[in-house]
């Protein structure tokens, strides 16, 4: 029985990490299993590098955004973010990578991409905490 203090999602109360989060880690220093990818610099991680991409033409189509990033290793997927009432493209979406090493390298090689007609900038995505300087005021 787990004396760890948690809710009723599975997190734990001090730091925010899920149950499967800590497993994983805990995991790390026992048996894990290594990934397919054997090269330690783009070691898989838990859970997909969040990518931020801005600079999205409306134009761009769902299918369009996957194909621009195909062409960097390790996509896990992407997805184009659009207003519920309408339908239409925000002009940002959102790509995921299997490493951070992947991610890196599709923001250093992006920079000089045009994506329909559009300069489109990538960025590792960032929390709204973190948007919004971290809180504290005063």
């Amino acid at each position: 029985m787990s004396t760890e203090p948690q809710s009723e999602k599975g997190v734990g109360v001090e730091n925010g990490e899920t149950r499967e989060q800590i497993e994983g880690e805990k995991s790390l220093s026992g048996d894990y299993k290594e990934s397919k990818n054997t090269n330690a610099e783009t070691k898989d991680e838990a859970e997909p590098i969040k990518c931020f991409v801005a600079g999205i033409s409306w134009r761009t189509t769902d299918e369009g955004l996957k194909n621009f990033f195909e062409r960097f290793e390790g996509l896990v997927s992407t997805e184009i973010m659009r207003y519920r009432e309408s339908g239409q493209s925000r002009g940002f979406g959102f790509a995921y990578f299997r490493s951070r090493q992947h991610a890196d390298k599709a923001i250093a090689d992006s920079r000089k991409h045009i994506l329909d007609g559009r300069p489109v900038e990538i960025q590792l995505a960032r929390s709204r905490d973190e948007m919004r300087g971290g809180g504290g005021g005063g």
